[in-house]
C-alpha cells in the first residue's frame, strides 16, 4: 500500500490504485488546515490531489520508521517526505513558491481485514509554512504587540 501512494504517474490520481488496499468508506483524520475526508474520493478530492499536484516530485522515506501490531501500523519520520512547491495547485490555498522542502509526517493506520478502514495523521503544518516563507509563530506575535490581557 505504501508502494502504491508512491506510484503516483503525475496525471492521474487513479494510478495510486488506492482502491486494492483502502476500504470504500475510508476515514482520513488530517490536521489542522486540511481537515477529515470520507471515502477514497473525498481523499482524492481534498487532500491527496491538492497536494500531489503542488509537490509533483515529493519524495517518501517509506521505510524510515514502521511499526506494526495486529489492526494498526504507524509510519512516519522526521523528516518523512520531501518536496518542490512548484506544481500547478495550491496546496492550502497557497500558490507555488518553488521552494524545496522537507515534511514532519506521522501516520497512525487501523485496518478491517484486508483493507485500511481509518487513517490519522500529524503534519507538522507550522514547520512546512516556514520553509515556504511564512512564519506562523511570527505573525502571531506581530498581531498581539500593543494588545495587553488582564
Amino acid at each position: 500500500m505504501l508502494d502504491c501512494l508512491g506510484g503516483f504517474d503525475g496525471k492521474d490520481l487513479q494510478s495510486m490504485k488506492l482502491e486494492d488496499y483502502w476500504h470504500s468508506d475510508f476515514m482520513w483524520y488530517g490536521p489542522a488546515g486540511i481537515g477529515t475526508t470520507r471515502g477514497i474520493e473525498g481523499f482524492r478530492k481534498h487532500h491527496q490531489g491538492p497536494f500531489v499536484f503542488s509537490f509533483p516530485d515529493r519524495s517518501v522515506d517509506i521505510k524510515l520508521n514502521i511499526l506494526a501490531e495486529n489492526d494498526y501500523v504507524s509510519t512516519g519520520g522526521w523528516p518523512h517526505m520531501h518536496g518542490t512547491h512548484s506544481g500547478d495547485g495550491e496546496w492550502l490555498g497557497l500558490p507555488a513558491t518553488g521552494k524545496h522542502i522537507e515534511l514532519r509526517v506521522m501516520d497512525f493506520w487501523r485496518r478491517e481485514g484486508d483493507l485500511l478502514k481509518e487513517n490519522w495523521v500529524g503534519i507538522d503544518i507550522a514547520h512546512i509554512l516556514k520553509q515556504l516563507g511564512y512564519d506562523l509563530f511570527a505573525q502571531m506575535e506581530q498581531q498581539l504587540e500593543g494588545q495587553h490581557y488582564v
